[in-house]
């Protein structure tokens, strides 16, 4: 029936919260494939307008997610930053780290509050990157080997992988180039068991771009 003022028939605010979240799911998802793609920047504000959604939901589900989304805006951040030169004008590289900072610091947090153990290793993760690219001097050993003592116990392959690939990072980055490389290459054994090509994607990245420095 239409309503006797003539406008738009209003919604509930439950049903308006159910499709910001179904958009919100919807641009999570689209930001993963931009980032895949190698387009962190048109990524960046799709994850991010994705958590802000999910920040406003008091839902358990929505809880995890947000922890989650927390973790994947810092990495799309730390992408993106990486396209840009550190030194000088290093402003761009700055402003895009600029995010990653609160977004990994948030993402431990919500994943230890949430009991996400899955979503603890990637917030580590993050954050170890993260304080990396910053130039903290810090060990981020010690939280790349606690995603993977998490990723061991709970048998979770995908998060065992993303920090081995993480702990090549680490090795270059102070030097140990080669002890990276190989690494990496563990990752990319065609003898490894693995779930698909996800499982790899990021050693290969990572590989091509520390052969060419």
């Amino acid at each position: 029936m239409a309503p006797l003022s003539g406008g738009s028939p209003r919604r509930a605010p439950w049903a308006s919260a159910a499709l910001g979240l179904r958009q919100a799911s919807l641009d999570w998802v689209h930001a993963l494939v931009l980032r895949w793609r190698g387009l962190p920047h048109r990524a960046l504000p799709m994850a991010m307008s994705a958590c802000d959604v999910y920040s406003r939901v008091t839902s358990r589900e929505a809880n995890f997610a947000r922890g989650r989304l927390q973790a994947v805006v810092a990495a799309i951040a730390l992408d993106a930053a990486e396209t840009y030169e550190r030194e000088p004008p290093g402003d761009a590289h700055a402003a895009m780290l600029g995010p990653a900072a609160p977004y990994s610091m948030r993402a431990v947090r919500f994943a230890r509050e949430t009991r996400d153990t899955m979503g603890e290793g990637i917030a580590l993760l993050a954050r170890a990157r993260f304080e990396r690219a910053a130039g903290y001097a810090t060990s981020r050993t010690f939280a790349i080997e606690a995603a993977m003592t998490l990723a061991r116990e709970r048998d979770d392959i995908p998060l065992l992988a993303q920090a081995h690939t993480a702990l090549g990072d680490e090795f270059v980055a102070v030097g140990a180039v080669e002890r990276g490389l190989n690494r990496y290459r563990t990752m990319l054994d065609p003898t490894r068991p693995t779930e698909g090509p996800a499982i790899a994607h990021w050693a290969e990245v990572a590989l091509i771009r520390a052969s060419t420095r």
